[in-house]
């Protein structure tokens, strides 16, 4: 297991929802805004796939859901440093 392993998941989402080249300019990037802003818009598009494809819930979930994302995006706003913003997000 090498020191990048622990990044493999977050690897994979990132590419997966915003595609290689997010990736790419994340991995190669020391600045802490670089990171906010694609994890920020990580957050974004989870909430509009949420919206988009969740067919059965109610407001008060809906508005739950918008609530979370809202509270993850001051949450990056807070962090200092880039481990502080990935140790943010949820382990799979």
């Amino acid at each position: 297991m090498n020191e990048y392993s622990k990044y493999l998941s977050l690897k994979s989402s990132i590419e997966n929802l915003l595609g290689t080249e997010a990736w790419y300019a994340l991995k190669e990037s020391e600045s802490v805004s670089t990171w906010r802003k694609y994890l920020g818009k990580v957050l974004k598009a989870l909430r509009v796939s949420i919206h988009e494809t969740v067919q059965i819930c109610d407001d008060d979930w809906l508005s739950e859901v918008d609530a979370l994302v809202e509270q993850g995006l001051g949450s990056l706003k807070r962090q200092r440093s880039i481990d502080e913003l990935i140790d943010l997000l949820p382990t799979f």
